[in-house]
């Protein structure tokens, strides 16, 4: 154990000696910090994300073997941009609903902040947990305002609600003041500029504002990482004047409620604003209940007209059985003139011919002989048509009944637009996912 902590201790009076210009290390980090946001974004995000882990190692070894050095604090407040992207990367949070997923990703990095915060005896007051200079900070928060209108032009996401009222914007408003607003103000306004500027003067403000703008190249949006480039450097000249984060805390959560609750339904309900109708939109429910209508009552009167049809096919028959009664019985007499004057042309009349069948039933047994010979080609010639028309009649049922589910198929496209997609998390802030790899996914700063 001595042996290892004279190493550690020789280590740090040669580099103490051999100390190499601050802002070159600092400008190397930065560099290191970038090319992995861009692997991770644009190449390879498992390249990006390996190349993170390395950087935040080389970080983390490199402020303990400088710890009695003032850049040690600059070296460990770093390492919040590659920790942030390793979060966003590895947190099993795919099926999680995109609001509660900002603020569980949110608590381990409060819970690094105060480790650092800690580690480094900086206080309450040091990284801006105070009040003052209130007449500032309201046209200061006032300003996220025109701050989400403007880079809701440059990227025109999605909604993060289904619809715009009090019940679906209240919560997601305040997860992002305090998952998104507060806690990155706190991480880069607060640590991060503390202890840059001790390092750097001046310029740690730039070189804070250039961190923050490199974590928004998951946008793949040139623009609107200028935009955040500048955007920060304002936040990070009124917290360095008024020395507290309450101002640019309230205007960064009300940039990401802008961009993301408001300005989507305004831009959908202002069709000279350019927008398009986001997921949800209510014009879509009425076009499909209207045509939802029509299609279950257009299915009645098809299945109306079936029992209808069935009964005249079975009167049919009984008319064609009466007609052989009366025509064998007056075949011994004249068969031939009787059957083709009284059957065809009066085929209703068949009750009042049932009644003289009676009597005629008493001649029948006296002409027994002649009945068998006549009677065996009788039921050849007039049973097997009457039989087989019946099937005919009963076989264009089943055509008329299968066409009902046709029509009831054709609802469910009509339905398929009522359905609002859950909102696409393609551009969201920092603590939102981006799909690139099953089950993980990138984020970017808003």
């Amino acid at each position: 154990m001595s042996t290892w902590t004279s190493y550690l201790a020789g280590m740090r009076e040669r580099s103490r000696r051999n100390a190499p210009p601050v802002l070159g290390i600092a400008l190397a980090y930065l560099a290191a910090a970038t090319v992995a946001e861009l692997l991770t974004t644009i190449i390879e995000p498992r390249v990006g994300l390996v190349l993170h882990g390395i950087v935040l190692a080389v970080l983390l070894a490199h402020a303990a073997l400088v710890w009695d050095q003032p850049i040690h604090e600059l070296l460990l407040v770093m390492a919040f941009a590659p920790l942030i992207r390793l979060l966003s990367l590895s947190l099993p949070l795919a099926g999680v609903p995109l609001v509660y997923w900002y603020f569980l990703t949110s608590v381990p990095l409060f819970a690094a902040a105060i480790m650092i915060a800690q580690a480094l005896d900086f206080n309450f007051r040091a990284i801006g947990l105070q009040v003052r200079a209130v007449p500032i900070q309201i046209p200061v928060a006032l300003t996220g305002f025109l701050l989400g209108y403007m880079e809701y032009e440059i990227l025109r996401p999605e909604p993060l609600v289904r619809s715009f009222s009090l019940q679906e914007i209240a919560v997601p408003a305040l997860v992002l003041l305090v998952s998104t607003g507060f806690a990155e103000e706190l991480i880069f306004r607060g640590l991060m500029q503390r202890a840059a500027t001790q390092v750097l003067g001046g310029f740690g403000i730039v070189y804070v504002a250039v961190v923050f703008a490199v974590l928004h190249v998951g946008y793949k949006s040139l623009p609107d990482v200028v935009f955040v480039f500048v955007v920060a450097l304002f936040f990070g000249w009124v917290v360095a004047k008024t020395r507290t984060l309450l101002g640019v805390t309230i205007s960064h959560g009300l940039t990401n409620s802008m961009l993301f609750l408001v300005m989507p339904f305004i831009a959908a309900v202002n069709p000279a604003a350019g927008g398009q109708a986001p997921a949800g939109a209510l014009t879509v429910t009425p076009t499909a209940t209207a045509t939802a209508a029509p299609t279950v009552s257009a299915t009645l009167p098809i299945v109306v007209p079936l029992p209808t049809a069935l009964p005249p096919t079975e009167t049919a028959s009984p008319t064609a059985t009466a007609t052989p009664l009366p025509t064998a019985t007056p075949l011994p007499p004249t068969a031939t003139p009787v059957p083709p004057t009284e059957v065809p042309p009066t085929a209703t009349p068949v009750p009042p011919t049932a009644t003289p069948v009676p009597p005629t039933a008493t001649p029948v047994p006296p002409t027994a002989t002649a009945v068998p010979p006549s009677a065996t080609p009788v039921p050849p010639t007039e049973v097997p048509p009457t039989a087989t028309p019946v099937p005919p009649t009963a076989t264009p049922v089943p055509p008329t009944a299968t066409r009902v589910p046709p029509t009831s198929t054709r609802v469910p496209p009509t339905q398929e637009p009522t359905r609002t997609p859950l909102p696409t998390p393609e551009r969201s802030p920092l603590l939102c996912p981006q799909p690139v790899v099953p089950g993980r996914s990138v984020c970017s700063f808003p």
